[in-house]
């Protein structure tokens, strides 16, 4: 979960850069705060998003108490401001609080692209029936907003973009998209009709976020 805000207030197309990654959204008149996972989970939640139930820890023996909530298995996750997370070894899925334990103290301490991870978001293991990207980002060509949406869910955005641009569908907007708009964008990547009815509020409320909060990038990565 990404929310990258600017610190002075400007009109959503003007003084940012609304291209990917995230990470690069600096200019000479407005820099960008970045919010770890467990921060954006916060907005997302307060914009009535479900998100998976979780605990930040600072410590191993955290991670393990957190752990031991869920007897489904946890997923133990880095927080750290860069992606490539999963790739450098700071996400990993646990059975019980020991292997939490366990994969805490190593990511704890650990860096991902020169980055240290300070402390770990541990959240409940859930089952995946299917994995989604999703984001809303400022589109400058444009001048106007542009959602994001690829069923190459838990991949590097960027990777599918390079390899596989026919799996991202865009949607550009200046005015919020109306319903049957948001049904028939979505309709291209849901073919679950029950999928597609609880993706359009889900949509709706990260398009609302990103307005109210004045965010040059809001997503949702599995």
């Amino acid at each position: 979960h990404e929310c990258t805000r600017p610190e002075n207030r400007t009109r959503p197309w003007t003084n940012r850069q609304g291209c990917l990654p995230a990470f690069s959204l600096l200019n000479l008149r407005s820099r960008a705060i970045k919010l770890h996972e467990y921060q954006a989970r916060e907005l997302l939640q307060a914009y009535g998003i479900t998100v998976p139930q979780g605990q930040v820890a600072e410590t191993a023996a955290q991670a393990g108490q957190a752990a031991a909530q869920w007897s489904n298995g946890a997923v133990v996750k880095g927080q750290v401001l860069t992606g490539g997370r999963g790739k450098a070894g700071a996400i990993k899925v646990v059975a019980s609080a020991a292997e939490a334990r366990a994969e805490a103290k190593r990511i704890i301490g650990m860096t991902v692209k020169d980055l240290p991870v300070n402390k770990v978001l541990v959240t409940e293991k859930i089952n995946i029936a299917s994995e989604y990207y999703l984001g809303v980002t400022v589109d400058r060509e444009a001048k106007a907003a542009v959602l994001i949406l690829s069923a190459a869910g838990g991949m590097d955005i960027e990777e599918v973009a390079a390899t596989a641009p026919e799996k991202i569908h865009l949607l550009t907007f200046s005015a919020n998209p109306s319903t049957a708009e948001l049904l028939a964008w979505l309709a291209r990547s849901f073919a679950d009709k029950d999928q597609l009815t609880q993706a359009v509020p889900i949509v709706e409320a990260l398009v609302k976020l990103f307005r109210e909060k004045d965010c040059s990038l809001v997503e949702i990565n599995p």
